[in-house]
């Protein structure tokens, strides 16, 4: 029952709504709001002080997923052989000796040492970010031209 109260409503929806090409978009706001986003969400992930162990923990997980890759068979392919059964079980962490702790450790230890950086790098990337959306604005309006001819 409820599902054929939503029918009427959602073709007044449609009945009234225009193409997305045909409705005003206003970029001042739509980049202060995706800017103001960006730094919230940015601020508290790097306002949390448990960050650096953070990053290290997720960076010694994606070094041990890593280790796993199977190359073997890439490499025969690449040398336009097929792959011998040592191939097939050939891994990245057999031809690459990384310690995922020792890489997650440096890595918090860059994190903390350098968040001032990181944040005026937010900053400086929140600044460029009109004019990116402007560009991305007059590509769009070059395709729709293009499209049209």
């Amino acid at each position: 029952m409820r599902y054929l109260v939503m029918i009427p409503a959602a073709a007044i929806g449609l009945g009234i709504a225009t193409p997305a090409s045909a409705q005003e978009v206003d970029h001042e706001a739509v980049t202060e709001q995706f800017e103001q986003s960006v730094r919230a969400d940015l601020g508290r992930i790097l306002d949390d002080p448990d960050l650096p162990e953070k990053a290290a923990r997720s960076t010694e997980a994606l070094v041990a997923v890593l280790e796993t890759l199977p190359i073997g068979n890439i490499e025969a392919a690449i040398e336009g052989r097929e792959p011998t059964d040592a191939d097939r079980t050939r891994t990245l962490g057999d031809v690459m000796d990384v310690d995922g702790r020792e890489i997650g450790d440096e890595l918090a230890m860059a994190i903390a040492e350098n968040r001032p950086r990181i944040e005026a790098g937010i900053d400086a990337a929140a600044v460029t970010l009109p004019a990116l959306l402007a560009a991305v604005e007059t590509l769009r309006a070059e395709l729709e031209a293009i499209a049209r001819d």
